[in-house]
């Protein structure tokens, strides 16, 4: 499942370079045909990447909340819940033995 979720990642993430560029290069005709100036198509360009950056990290919460759903629906427990279930299993471990020793 993992590797299935890396895919998809990187694929989006290829998706978005391959338009980021697409649009640098679309917005480097305009500047070279005069229907907008360098300033113009550098602040496009900032606005593009900002857009990006806030959909990647929108993305990013949809994906970990559908993998979170998934893990529950799954049964699948969360390193913090086998972290607690560790610290019980040894303070019981350790309860049996000194019942054992008395």
């Amino acid at each position: 499942m993992t590797d299935l979720i890396k895919k998809a990642l990187l694929a989006g993430l290829g998706a978005s370079a391959a338009a980021a560029k697409a649009a640098e290069r679309e917005l480097k005709k305009l500047v070279e045909m005069g229907k907008i100036n360098a300033a113009e198509a550098e602040k496009i360009l900032g606005q593009l990447a900002e857009k990006g950056s806030k959909q990647v990290q929108e993305s990013r919460k949809s994906l970990e909340g559908l993998i979170l759903k998934s893990m529950n629906k799954a049964g699948i427990a969360r390193d913090r819940e086998l972290q607690d279930l560790k610290r019980k299993v040894s303070s019981l471990e350790k309860k049996i033995a000194a019942r054992k020793k008395s």
